[in-house]
């Protein structure tokens, strides 16, 4: 429950904070221990040298306060639960939930064990920590940057850092990429508001795709096993889901609540590697391409970090490192690339907690057995609009062994029910250890070892090595969940019954592939080996996840790549042009069922909507930003996902980001089950063949009227070509090139953008003036992608404003002699406007413009911009 502070509690609370800042530890030693040179090159990146791995780090927390200041301090905010403090109420549910998962809190109580443990990497915090704190004694004396002004003015003064807060950013970042966790509580509140048939009917786990990027593993990984298959259990005496026959009035506020949570979630990626046997060179090449949501600056800050060992050997490492967080965590070293995405294995559980009535402090398990909770209290300062703060508590309670039991203030819930969660990465040392083992790797089969230490993030990753050798694997610690078990674990599950987890997966179960016969590899946070397609995600003896994309983008990759390699002599050009595809594979399935419609409903289909029916189906399905019949499309395809489905779901009222790959699976899976029918259902004749036995062809908000697929298809065309003519014609879209009485002035960028906001314009809305929309491109299953949100408060939106697209692309050349590498970034280096490299590298990405990662000394000497030498 929320709770008043006292006085007394408040005091307490502040000298907390500050000493969880702070926390007891031995002396450090003094760093640098030697001079540390840092030669900044045109682009901004920063090569590091070092003689040590103490100093190299410390030059990296450097560097990174010099770049990134304000971004990596409210990372380190983020991971303590606190950005209420400096953003106010909006941050506030899920600082609740980042303070009940209790990073920061772990990551302190567990650091003199950690220390003794994991020495490299506890050395490794410390002497980042330490750079940064050099930095900052900088701005104490001469001024801070105007990035870390605006935190100042919102009240917050900025500590110095210890070395369990660069660990907790490591754990917050593990949480981050742990399959959608969000996703498992949705679906649980979904399918209590619709019951189980319409629920089933609704949403849909099968992609509307069927290319994996291990095809034949399963089979291949059950091989002389016997496992028996997942099914559903027999009825049990009481609810399995608590939350059965919830009110309607319960939408509302949860709705809120779960679109605050969703920042819990990764986003995506797409990588590939073609062998070297398949180049023209006879070099292999990996190209990764990571997405994320586009604020400014940018999630990634680009580094070189080179240590001589003092003698005893070199690491050299480039590529891009997180703010806030020391190495490099995609890039090479000289001998391996290594390329992730997010892989959606399931790592998280939720629990419905039941207590023991004979001992209120126990939660019952299966059998009658039952486990301690502990109590903790967590206090917040939250920032008010005015600048004053408020004050509040909540209580947690800990399963020691299992995890926290989220306060119920999370979700505001109609019924008092208790949800716990379980994650593997809960236990130090999270995924940093495997990260730097990588960045130490020689070859393909180091680097298969060191990921076999992964825990506490899912990652799909492409390697490729100067062996010229490739390789993909899916590892990270995964649950072994009992696989016959009543429920299902991409559901809340009740704790009294489970599964609960028997212990993790072999690595041998865990997809992976290893210098395959077919020539390249791919990944895009697809099902990696297809245990979706079936829609049931655990019956195939295997359990790694469910919350995989659409698979678009997986199937075009297979296409182009291997096209390419059944040919042979293939050009690094040709690979290029591959990681910045925008064909729609999601138009070449929608098209045909809207052409048809025009064929049935000839009456339906005026001389004005003809120009533009003939406009997308002749299209060639390039949803680039000079196309304005990808306008035409993306406009008609989500009104018309609005006027089928909206009416359908309760959690649902918005077309486009997270809510898009829901209502694909279930279009394209009503739009393929009733085309055979459309002629009987539309007659009456025959019944929609749904499990609830709804027409999701008929309007509900018409109740005196039954409408037709085809109505409804050509319906929101007419629709959709209103709204287009008002947006441009009104100049919406601050082009005055656009004319709404020339559709094809109607071009793609000029309705889909890039909008590069400055983060801290959520605390100083002056930043707004940093703005730079930019024209957009593609769509959620291009491989060059474009998320963005197109339909909310009932009507389409004037702009697409992408809310997740290409974070930065690289391109590794796994050459013998050395690999070398290409990069292609949204942003600029440094976070601060009035700085050369604050938005330099956009221009070269619109355009699709690599340049060249400087790498050997001789080439960071011929484009050095300055230097910055850091002596002991």
């Amino acid at each position: 429950m929320f709770c008043k502070w006292p006085a007394i509690l408040l005091l307490s609370f502040i000298g907390g904070i500050a000493g969880c800042n702070s926390p007891a530890r031995k002396a450090e030693p003094a760093l640098p221990g030697q001079t540390v040179r840092i030669v900044y090159d045109l682009h901004g990146i920063p090569h590091i040298y070092a003689k040590n791995d103490a100093d190299l780090f410390f030059g990296q927390g450097y560097a990174m306060a010099e770049l990134r200041p304000a971004q990596s301090e409210i990372f380190r905010l983020w991971s303590q639960g606190r950005r209420s403090e400096v953003f106010g109420e909006d941050k506030l549910r899920i600082d609740m939930f980042v303070r009940a998962m209790n990073f920061h809190g772990i990551a302190t109580a567990q650091w003199p064990d950690y220390r003794k443990r994991h020495p490299e990497l506890a050395d490794m915090a410390i002497a980042y920590a330490a750079g940064v704190n050099r930095k900052y004694d900088d701005y104490r004396r001469d001024g801070w940057p105007s990035t870390m002004q605006v935190l100042i003015g919102a009240g917050y003064e900025p500590p110095n850092w210890t070395g369990p807060d660069v660990v907790a950013i490591g754990q917050l970042l593990g949480f981050g990429l742990s399959g959608g966790p969000d996703i498992e509580l949705e679906l649980t509140i979904a399918k209590a508001l619709m019951g189980e048939d319409l629920f089933s009917d609704l949403f849909t786990f099968a992609p509307p795709t069927s290319a994996f990027t291990v095809p034949g593993f399963t089979e291949t990984a059950l091989a002389g096993r016997t496992i028996e298959k997942s099914q559903v259990g027999p009825t049990l005496p009481f609810a399995a889901n608590p939350l059965d026959n919830m009110p309607a009035t319960a939408i509302a506020p949860l709705k809120r609540a779960l679109g605050e949570l969703r920042e819990i979630a990764g986003t995506g990626s797409n990588n590939f590697a073609m062998a070297a046997d398949r180049m023209a060179d006879g070099i292999a090449l990996v190209e990764s391409d990571t997405h994320q949501g586009l604020p400014y600056p940018g999630a990634y800050v680009l580094m070189h970090l080179i240590s001589s060992r003092n003698g005893e050997g070199t690491q050299d490492m480039i590529g891009a490192s997180f703010p806030g967080a020391p190495l490099v965590v995609f890039g090479h070293n000289g001998n391996v690339s290594w390329a992730p995405t997010i892989g959606y294995a399931d790592i998280v559980d939720f629990y419905w907690e039941f207590f023991d009535p004979n001992r209120p402090s126990h939660v019952l398990r299966p059998d009658g057995a039952a486990l301690p909770t502990e109590e903790r209290p967590e206090y917040f300062k939250i920032r008010r609009n005015d600048g004053s703060y408020r004050y509040e508590s909540v209580l947690v309670r800990d399963i020691p062994g299992h995890g926290p039991i989220l306060p119920a203030e999370i979700l505001p819930l109609p019924l008092p029910v208790h949800i716990s969660v379980r994650w593997t990465g809960a236990e130090l040392p999270g995924p940093v250890a495997a990260v730097h083992k990588m960045t130490q790797a020689r070859t393909i089969d180091d680097i298969q070892a060191a990921l076999r230490t992964l825990v506490g993030g899912t990652l799909g990753f492409t390697f490729g090595s100067t062996e010229n050798r490739i390789a993909y694997s899916a590892w990270t610690l995964t649950p072994r969940r009992d696989a016959s078990g009543p429920f299902r674990p991409w559901f809340v599950i009740p704790a009294t019954y489970g599964p609960h987890w028997d212990g993790f997966l072999p690595f041998e179960q865990v997809p992976h592939w290893l210098d395959p016969a077919r020539g390249y590899l791919w990944t895009a946070n697809n099902d990696p080996v297809g245990n979706s397609a079936d829609n049931d995600p655990g019956n195939d003896g295997i359990y790694h996840g469910f919350s995989y994309s659409l698979g678009y983008r997986g199937e075009r990759l297979d296409r182009m790549l291997g096209a390419l390699a059944a040919r042979g002599d293939v050009q690094e050009n040709e690979l290029v042009v591959a990681q910045v595809d925008l064909y729609s594979i999601f138009a070449e399935q929608h098209i045909p069922y809207f052409a048809a419609a025009a064929l049935r409903r000839p009456d339906l289909v005026t001389s004005e909507i003809q120009f533009y029916l003939d406009a997308v189906t002749t299209w060639n399905k390039i949803a680039a930003s000079d196309s304005y019949e990808a306008t035409i499309f993306f406009a008609w395809v989500q009104q018309f996902y609005a006027d089928a489905l909206l009416d359908e779901y309760g959690l649902i009222d918005e077309v486009g980001g997270g809510t898009l790959p829901i209502l694909t699976r279930t279009m394209m899976r009503w739009l393929r089950a009733t085309d055979p029918l459309i002629d009987e259902i539309d007659a009456g004749v025959v019944s929609f063949p749904s499990k609830s036995g709804r027409n999701f062809w008929d309007d509900r908000n018409t109740p005196d009227v039954v409408e037709t697929r085809d109505e409804i298809i050509l319906g929101a065309l007419a629709t959709a070509i209103a709204h287009l003519q008002d947006v441009f014609g009104r100049g919406a879209n601050g082009d005055p090139a656009a004319k709404a009485d020339d559709p094809t002035t109607w071009h793609w960028g000029r309705m889909v953008f890039l909008d590069n906001r400055h983060t801290l314009a959520e605390i100083d809305p002056t930043w707004q003036k940093y703005d730079a929309p930019r024209p957009g491109w593609g769509h959620v299953d291009t491989v060059n992608v474009g998320q963005y949100l197109a339909y909310a408060d009932g009507k389409l939106l004037d702009r697409f404003v992408l809310n997740n697209a290409p974070s930065n692309r690289f391109i590794w050349r796994t050459d013998p002699d050395g690999i070398r590498g290409k990069f292609m970034a949204p942003w600029g280096q440094s976070e601060i406007p009035n700085d050369s490299h604050y938005d330099d590298l956009v221009d070269d990405y619109l355009q699709f413009k690599y340049r060249d990662f400087p790498y050997t000394d001789s080439e960071i000497n011929a484009v050095m911009a300055r230097e910055v030498l850091l002596s002991p």
